[in-house]
């Protein structure tokens, strides 16, 4: 993390969770400020770093916030202006050596589970205790760790069905049966656009006695969103149907819960014992939420169980390319994230554990800048896991851009595991950012995602660099797009040193979609995809491909002043790697953390 440098004075704050509040001091020691006399909750210890930057303004000081053990937070923690740091008064929140593991959660514990008829495979607890009204209707519950899953059809309608404006019509008679049909969601992968995941709910089902056929119609303004999109991606058949009570019962490790009765039914994996099992449910969306902040740093945090509720209603979620959403009136929007940095400059998120999260991790944008994310673990994440820039005001002054970031040697796996068209990072409008030394795998799409605004003739986009990743066993779910996908011009943009294996759906491992330009693609290495390199139309133009490896030779190039030159295919059963695509692949991916640090 960050460091104001030799001779800097070091002012330590304890805090440990859970305990007493409000406290000021207990006997002659200063409360707080020893580790017997610790603070109860992290919003104590912002007032006593608001008063020693007031105290010891002028002087250079480091403040080290030790935190120990789970903080619950039924509201994320808000930072602004003043809880910021400085140059000479910088801040980190790290884990107390040697105490409990710090931990920031909106997930409680669920309890009590019993089985329902007393010889049912199905168990059931109550909700009464411990998860508030107007929360019950979780997307997500952990069982020791691990996500189970809302009752699913993995199939479409059946019978003979029709597309209407308000929904479907089917002669298939057993959605009649189905309760609480307004807690049903059709789940449509694929279907409209081979890039994009929507969910929809369902608003009513009834049998239409004119057309003597079984109707379903669908949430709005959810449905009317899906409809409305680009001709091409029109939202037609569902894929699969979740959230069925009668389904439950046909496949261990997936729930429902009941709204009205207040109760969850679960039908255990093998080796789950209900009545020991730790069960967590996430029930508060917000873990951070920062504006206008400097100089905070965050060391060997645990960050989970956070949930996101808003699919459940109207809005459902209609996806329009790499985790932004469509809303009503044409407005587009993120799927927002658990931590959230707005206008945030100089700050550290370092060996970090970000997991169990219902939407997306975190999140820097609106004119974030100098931000360092290095050594995180990012798991079990159902959106996208780094969200960097945003896809609106490409043409802001550079005062105003977002970029100048680093990240740096992280871990991003099982990421976009609930809406299936987020990446593992996204990257809108941004400048002079560097993506290095991450290991990114099992992901339903597209790995890492850089640029915006498809053919734009300009914007701050610029002089990105992404290096030496190691990008593995991705776009495993959908279709049309890559390990490495860009959009837009970006001058001074280069690709170099990755090493992207194992891309079994279309379409390019290294994928310059429209107006892609200006950019240099060189000293990668591709292995086990349809193409290795994928540049499908004139207006993607000025790029140079060269000096790259690959174990077939399938490429795409309808470019305009796009050169691909001095590649190699190898025929790697025949002769192996050569020795310089050896040290690509050997190089990329995590380093060792003892040489892993870039924030200083």
């Amino acid at each position: 993390v960050r460091s104001v440098g030799a001779g800097a004075a070091v002012q330590n704050v304890y805090v440990a969770a859970p305990g007493p509040v409000g406290q000021v001091s207990r006997g002659a020691c200063v409360y707080g400020r020893s580790p017997g006399c610790p603070l109860r909750s992290i919003e104590e210890a912002q007032d006593v770093v608001v008063g020693l930057k007031s105290k010891l303004s002028g002087t250079n000081t480091e403040v080290d916030i030790h935190l120990s053990g789970s903080f619950y937070m039924s509201a994320p923690l808000q930072l602004n202006a003043t809880h910021s740091g400085s140059p000479q008064f910088q801040i980190t929140y790290k884990q107390w050596q040697g105490a409990a593991a710090a931990t920031l959660t909106a997930g409680v514990r669920i309890t009590g589970w019993y089985r329902v008829n007393g010889t049912s495979q199905i168990w059931q607890a109550d909700l009464s205790d411990g998860v508030p009204a107007g929360y019950e209707d979780v997307r997500q519950i952990y069982v020791n760790g691990v996500r189970a899953q809302r009752t699913e059809t993995g199939k479409s309608l059946a019978g003979q069905v029709n597309q209407t404006t308000r929904g479907y019509l089917t002669n298939w008679t057993e959605p009649l049966t189905w309760q609480a049909p307004e807690r049903i969601e059709c789940i449509y992968t694929s279907s409209g656009s081979a890039w994009t995941q929507a969910r929809c709910g369902i608003q009513e089902i009834f049998f239409n006695e004119t057309k003597q056929l079984t109707e379903i119609i669908m949430k709005e303004p959810c449905y009317s969103l899906g409809l409305s999109r680009f001709s091409w991606q029109t939202i037609r058949f569902p894929t699969s149907i979740s959230n069925i009570r009668e389904l439950l019962g046909e496949q261990p490790g997936q729930f429902y819960v009941d709204v009205t009765q207040r109760v969850i039914q679960y039908v255990p994996r093998t080796g789950e014992d209900m009545q020991n099992a730790i069960v967590i449910a996430p029930i508060g969306f917000g873990l951070i939420d920062s504006f206008e902040t400097e100089y905070i740093s965050f060391d060997g945090i645990t960050f989970e169980y956070a949930g996101w509720l808003v699919p459940n209603g109207p809005l459902g979620y209609i996806d329009a390319q790499a985790g932004v959403r469509l809303l009503p009136e044409q407005n587009e929007q993120f799927t927002p994230a658990h931590l959230s940095f707005r206008n945030a400059h100089q700050m550290v998120i370092a060996n970090c554990l970000f997991q169990h999260m219902g939407a997306t991790a975190v999140a820097f944008f609106d004119s974030s800048r100098y931000c360092t994310i290095e050594n995180n673990v990012f798991t079990d994440i159902s959106a996208t896991a780094l969200q960097l820039g945003q896809t609106s005001d490409p043409y802001v002054t550079a005062d105003q851009w977002n970029g100048y970031h680093t990240v740096y040697n992280n871990l991003i796996e099982g990421t976009a595991n609930e809406y299936r068209g987020n990446c593992g990072i996204f990257g809108g409008y941004l400048a002079n950012t560097t993506i290095a030394h991450n290991e990114l795998h099992n992901l339903p799409y597209t790995a890492i995602s850089l640029g915006w605004g498809w053919a734009q003739v300009e914007s701050y986009a610029r002089g990105n660099r992404i290096l030496n990743n190691y990008i593995h066993d991705y776009m495993q779910t959908l279709s049309d797009g890559g390990g490495i996908y860009t959009l837009g011009p970006q001058p001074g943009t280069y690709l170099a040193g990755n090493y992207l294996l194992n891309q079994p759906n279309d379409n390019g491992a290294i994928y310059h979609d429209e107006g892609s330009a200006f950019m240099h693609t060189y000293d990668n290495v591709i292995s086990h995809a349809p193409f290795w390199v994928y540049v499908w139309t004139d207006s993607i133009h000025d790029i140079l491909v060269d000096d790259n490896y690959t174990d077939q030779p399938n490429i795409v190039n309808r470019g305009t002043n796009v050169t691909i030159v001095d590649n190699e295919f190898v025929n790697v059963t025949a002769t192996g790697w050569p020795a310089p695509a050896l040290q690509i692949m050997q190089s990329a991916g995590r380093q060792d953390n003892d040489q892993a640090s870039v924030a200083s």
